[in-house]
């Protein structure tokens, strides 16, 4: 809880009740067991969610939606040149993507269930204002893509026009985006590159 006020996830506006006119979203802990391959119990793992994002309103809460995901045949003929060029494949996931994004759109949330901040003068429970995207708001797909192609962008990297969600770095290393998850694509000699 100590992070997510580090990093500014969760705001806490001067308010003592609900704003006027804005919906307050419920969210709850989804809180899992990762086991190992003979069942232990490798570690336990929290995380908040907002478990009524369908409650937000469109052109109140949030503009547009959109999610970054290549498309099955750009990913197929990418992987068909990886192979005819020898390319290196590598897929990475982005653990804490959309805990990165910063939102543009005001959404309110009641705290995580067990984290009560109060108001001083009658002790209501404040709603808190969300700073960064969570899983569940529905511009969060859309808000994490935008922080992406800011990053990449003065990176010398380029996206390619039949599908947005593919990069082309200079150097040739190319980057297709499935939401959080990267599929990475790169020579492994300067002889093989792809003209």
């Amino acid at each position: 809880m100590r992070s997510m006020l580090m990093r500014r996830i969760l705001l806490f506006p001067s308010v003592t009740h609900q704003p006027a006119g804005k919906n307050v979203i419920l969210t709850r802990w989804v809180l899992t067991i990762k086991r190992g391959a003979q069942g232990q119990i490798l570690k336990h793992k929290a995380r908040w969610v907002l478990c009524q994002g369908f409650r937000q309103q469109e052109e109140v809460e949030y503009d547009e939606t959109f999610a970054s995901v290549v498309r099955s045949t750009v990913s197929k003929a990418l992987l068909a040149l990886a192979a005819k060029y020898d390319y290196e494949t590598e897929q990475m996931d982005v653990i804490t993507a959309f805990l990165e994004a910063k939102l543009n759109e005001e959404v309110w949330v009641c705290q995580p269930p067990g984290y009560y901040e109060v108001a001083e003068k009658d002790e209501t429970i404040l709603a808190c204002l969300l700073g960064k995207a969570l899983y569940g708001p529905k511009q969060a797909p859309r808000e994490w893509y935008s922080t992406l192609k800011t990053f990449l962008t003065p990176t010398d990297c380029e996206r390619i026009p039949p599908d947005h969600s593919v990069f082309v770095h200079a150097n040739g290393i190319i980057i297709a985006i499935y939401v959080a998850t990267w599929a990475r694509y790169r020579s492994c000699s300067k002889s093989s590159r792809i003209n």
